[in-house]
Formats: C-alpha cells, structure tokens, sequence
C-alpha cells in the first residue's frame, strides 16, 4: 500500500501532477478499483486501492485516508 514519502504520479491513464489531480481522481472514484502508480525511493510501485464512498451533502465521493506533506 502506499507509505509515508511516496510521490503519486499516475492514478489510471491519468497524470498527477499534483495534490489537486489526486484529490479529483480518488474523488470521482468512489466503489471502483484504481490502480495507483507511486515512485517509492526512485522506483516505480503499482497498488490498486479501493476509495471509500463518503456522503458530502447528498453527493457521494470517495476518500482513501491520505494527506499531503510539505516537500523538504
């Protein structure tokens, strides 16, 4: 699964290119299978992941329990 300091770079056929691309993706995902790409000390590691469905105010979208950290 993923881990403190990896760097997420591709969730399906998409890019991310940031913080913003990863929410949107795990967002819209919610119930349905998404294969992560993370680069983990240089070395590219694939992970699928299942997002929770969550309701937000009568619309359902999806959470996978992560957050960012300040680059150093």
């Amino acid at each position: 699964g993923l881990r403190s300091g990896d760097q997420v770079v591709r969730i399906g056929d998409k890019p991310v290119a940031n913080w913003t691309d990863l929410v949107a993706a795990v967002r819209d995902g919610a119930g349905l299978t998404l294969e992560i790409e993370v680069l983990r000390n240089g070395v590219a590691q694939v992970f699928s992941v299942v997002p929770s469905s969550v309701d937000d105010n009568g619309r359902k979208i999806g959470r996978i329990g992560v957050g960012v950290a300040d680059a150093e």
